[in-house]
């Protein structure tokens, strides 16, 4: 329904498809979940700045489906990207920031 009321780079569409990938994933469908997650920060990236916390949650989810579907060096680019941009935007102690930095921990160490 939204896809039809909505201009394509609206970010209720970015939300859409984040809850459409997540459901995906819970459901061991990575690579249809990495696509959504995908569409979603494309609209993101278009809306918001270059260092909102949207986007560094989009990139995290990613790093994460990257790394389930076993694209490592692809999982890695994505979080370090999601750690660079909370860093930037968000308090030190932020819990976006440690699980992003216990994310890349867990698949640096696969490498």
């Amino acid at each position: 329904m939204y896809e039809v009321t909505l201009p394509p780079e609206h970010l209720r569409l970015a939300i859409t498809w984040d809850n459409v990938g997540t459901s995906l994933e819970n459901m061991g469908e990575h690579t249809k979940s990495l696509r959504f997650h995908e569409n979603a920060i494309n609209i993101r990236r278009k809306a918001r700045s270059s260092d909102h916390p949207d986007l560094a949650v989009s990139y995290n989810n990613i790093g994460k489906l990257y790394d389930m579907v076993g694209e490592r060096e692809k999982a890695m680019s994505a979080l370090d990207h999601a750690l660079a941009i909370g860093e930037r935007s968000l308090p030190p102690n932020h819990p976006h920031l440690t699980a992003c930095r216990e994310n890349r921990e867990y698949v640096r160490k696969k490498m």
